[in-house]
């Protein structure tokens, strides 16, 4: 696919620019959710130059019981990582942690819907895209950067979100279960919206080396999964 690289980039801009531009609006909340639909079709549509045939092919699972219960210890070990790390950086640095709030049951929806979005654009699009033409590190160390990016305007966090984006995308490209990666994105997602007021306010309750060594602890775990995973499953190229 000719200038791949290049059409990644312009359609992670328009994404990116779509997105602030909403934001700035005064929509109502279902009109931005459309929009922001259709503004993720456009930018999946330039890497694919418009053509449904030039949508990779889905390649053969490889899936069990084991790697699923690997895939939910890394993605709870790295939400871990992120809430003790936001806890520890403002212990530290007196920094000011912004509560989530009531959360809605439409939030669930949307949560749901930009989970499954994320995933079609970066995974199924960009990380099996890269890794069929180029090689599979490349898929995904492109598709966690794209991720990482698509977070730009948001308090994610580029280096939380690119983790995140390294576990959704060696465990899409190794098991080929697109409906696993968004279990797993939703999973994380509730996780941050529904638990992270009561996980960190318990954090901000202990010493700062307590809330150290679960930092160091949980990227651990992390990485460790990480290896487990890329060692035991082969990466399945079509």
């Amino acid at each position: 696919m000719k200038g791949l690289y290049f059409r990644i980039f312009i359609s992670l801009i328009l994404i990116l620019l779509g997105n602030k531009f909403i934001i700035e609006q005064e929509y109502t909340y279902w009109i931005e959710r459309v929009l922001y639909v259709a503004v993720f079709i456009i930018g999946l549509g330039i890497i694919i130059d418009f053509q449904i045939k030039k949508i990779p092919e889905k390649p053969k699972k490889n899936i069990n019981l084991k790697i699923i219960f690997l895939g939910f210890f890394t993605i709870a070990s790295l939400y871990v990582f992120g809430q003790s790390f936001v806890t520890l950086k403002s212990e530290l640095f007196d920094l000011e942690i912004q509560s989530k709030g009531t959360i809605e049951f439409h939030f669930v929806l949307t949560l749901l819907l930009w989970s499954s979005l994320e995933e079609l654009y970066t995974r199924r699009i960009i990380a099996q895209t890269v890794s069929q033409k180029y090689s599979f590190i490349m898929g995904i160390f492109v598709s966690s950067l794209v991720f990482s990016l698509l977070h730009f305007f948001t308090d994610s966090g580029l280096f939380y979100t690119f983790l995140g984006g390294i576990i959704f995308s060696m465990l899409y490209l190794k098991t080929g279960s697109f409906i696993l990666v968004i279990v797993l994105h939703l999973f994380h997602n509730l996780l941050v919206a529904f638990n992270s007021d009561y996980f960190i306010i318990k954090m901000l309750q202990m010493e700062i080396k307590t809330i150290l060594s679960i930092v160091i602890a949980s990227i651990f775990c992390y990485i460790f999964s990480l290896i487990i995973i890329n060692k035991n499953y082969k990466y399945i190229s079509s």
